[in-house]
């Protein structure tokens, strides 16, 4: 990555929280401790919007009542299907 690729940002806290950040941080670091944080932050959210539309679009295997016979019964298709496949 060179210097074209970056963007820097300005950050604004209280001297309590910088005072708790450099306790915890080695001084260099404070970036790249930003930058992972920001990045676990993102894929949260992600994953909360993702499990929102989920919600949204209702039991997906309303019909299946014994989950280990329908999963026995669709590995047994699967082998016919490879068996006549010759796999």
């Amino acid at each position: 990555m060179n210097n074209t690729d970056l963007v820097r940002y300005n950050i604004v806290s209280d001297k309590e929280f910088d005072n708790e950040l450099r306790k915890e941080v080695k001084p260099g670091n404070i970036s790249s401790f930003f930058i992972q944080a920001a990045r676990v932050e993102i894929q949260r959210r992600r994953r909360e919007r993702a499990l929102a539309r989920l919600r949204t679009q209702g039991q997906q295997f309303a019909h299946i009542t014994d989950s280990a016979a329908w999963t026995r019964e669709l590995r047994a298709t699967d082998e016919e299907r490879m068996e006549k496949l010759d796999l």
